[in-house]
């Protein structure tokens, strides 16, 4: 299989397993919240970590990120990103319309900050327990860490990792432009994985494989 086909296979692959991990997380977060709460995304891109400033409306829109680092068969980054002005309706559908104060600086307003913890914490497990469950493979969230910056600022801060571990760039990240719903609130992020650098056409090969032998 030369490396356009494993590509476009893992990508088919990986576009359905995130479907449905969507869908999960988004049950799991309804579950926790008891709201009715989905998650959806029109499909999967493929993107160097460099361009996704300009799908994220540019480099300096101020964001919230949600990061977990991932272990075991995956090794790599899985983000939650959100334009800062979003955060009020998204803490507002979790929580219902309650008065939590001034979120204009997130993570100096200690609900707003639990509740992006624990978003983080039941959205990203869930989401990668059933991208492990689907594809065989075993991924190892860490506890969420929020950060609030430019998005190009934050994404910078990827590739100075990418540096220090000896790469020139950061691989392809895999991206959904996400939908997270509830009765008339609607709020827009993207989920981010990435894989460590220099480890992508491993990551798809691993994919391609597990899948096909299982088929």
């Amino acid at each position: 299989m030369d490396q356009t086909e494993l590509i476009t296979t893992g990508l088919e692959i990986l576009n359905s397993v995130i479907s449905l991990a969507l869908v999960k997380a988004g049950q799991s977060l309804a579950e926790m919240s008891g709201r009715e709460i989905s998650l959806e995304g029109p499909g999967l891109k493929m993107l160097p970590i460099q361009e996704f400033t300009n799908l994220a409306g540019g480099a300096d829109i101020p964001v919230v990120a949600i990061y977990l680092n991932v272990t075991g068969d995956f090794e790599g980054h899985l983000m939650l990103l959100f334009p800062l002005v979003q955060i009020p309706e998204l803490v507002n559908m979790v929580l219902g319309d309650i008065d939590v104060g001034d979120m204009s600086s997130p993570l100096e307003n200690e609900v707003c900050c639990s509740v992006l913890g624990e978003l983080g914490n039941v959205v990203g497990t869930s989401f990668l327990n059933v991208l492990g469950n689907k594809l065989e493979m075993v991924f190892l969230p860490s506890v969420p860490y929020i950060l609030t910056d430019y998005s190009g600022s934050i994404l910078s801060s990827l590739a100075l990792q990418a540096a220090s571990l000896g790469e020139e760039y950061w691989d392809n990240a895999l991206i959904v432009n996400t939908r997270f719903n509830e009765i008339d609130k609607k709020v827009h992020g993207f989920f981010l994985l990435l894989p460590q650098p220099g480890t992508f056409t491993e990551f798809l090969s691993k994919v391609v494989a597990i899948k096909h032998g299982s088929s």
